[in-house]
């Protein structure tokens, strides 16, 4: 499986913080899952965090032909804002934890091993 991750963020928030806080999430779950074998029905996790002042209607969708997710997640605007590089990261690692979670109830995906992946994920928190 591949994690694959984007978003869409409001015009005060600093892009480059967010390309920082992006790629590292990418980079290190992408690292810590390529060792991990959770089941064959998802080949891409997919999540699209949004950072508004007014939050977005959230989503969780999961396309079994192409063996894929779809999500929408939000996370806090003012939090990501006044937090640090650790902070926007721990952001954006409990937003896709959230999304972990919302994903286990789908009940195509009762094979899939939720409970590893929400403790891969998991592992990267900062000052835990």
């Amino acid at each position: 499986m591949k994690f694959w991750t984007s978003g869409r963020i409001d015009s005060d928030i600093d892009g480059e913080s967010f390309r920082i806080a992006l790629n590292r999430i990418e980079n290190d779950i992408n690292n810590l899952i390529s060792k991990q074998d959770y089941s064959d029905l998802i080949d891409s996790y997919d999540v699209v965090v949004n950072i508004f002042q007014n939050a977005s209607g959230e989503k969780f969708r999961y396309k079994a032909k192409e063996k894929e997710t779809d999500i929408d997640i939000n996370i806090s605007h003012d939090e990501f804002l006044r937090g640090n590089a650790d902070k926007q990261y721990n952001l954006y690692l409990t937003a896709i934890l959230h999304s972990i979670e919302k994903m286990q109830l789908n009940k195509k995906l009762k094979d899939f091993n939720f409970i590893l992946f929400y403790t891969t994920v998991a592992s990267l928190m900062k000052g835990k």
